[in-house]
């Protein structure tokens, strides 16, 4: 029966720091590698913690001020695109109009039916 233990002598630190004249310095190199990689890995990680919680915050404070601007509209649709079919795809684009203010505006959206009406999530 075969064991496996691992004695201080055959840690990969032991072979970077250690004196053993057996070890080639190839074998010191690569324990030096590993040992550099795991203090970066550790170094890294709450660097990318804070990038990430950083842009997290940005994004939500841009979600919650586009969702204060935003309402739903009814539209006209005075047109609908003269593209040819394409399988698979279930929405088609019309173009609509809708009351803003003083006037009108009027832009393409891609909506499931066909329709008369359509409703829209417009910004601002």
């Amino acid at each position: 029966m075969h064991t496996f233990a691992l004695r201080r002598r055959s840690c990969w630190v032991a072979r970077a720091l250690g004196r053993n004249p057996l070890l080639r310095p190839t074998d010191r190199v690569e324990a030096c590698v590993i040992l550099v990689a795991i203090l970066l890995a550790l170094v890294a990680a709450p660097v990318c913690a804070a990038a990430g919680v950083a842009v997290y915050g940005s994004r939500a404070r841009l979600y919650a001020e586009q969702a204060q601007t935003r309402h739903t509209v009814a539209a006209t649709v005075i047109e609908e695109s003269t593209d040819t079919h394409v399988p698979h795809i279930t929405s088609i684009s019309v173009r609509a109009t809708w009351p803003v203010g003083v006037g009108a505006r009027t832009d393409w959206f891609r909506t499931a039916r066909r329709s008369k009406s359509v409703t829209a999530l417009i910004f601002g």
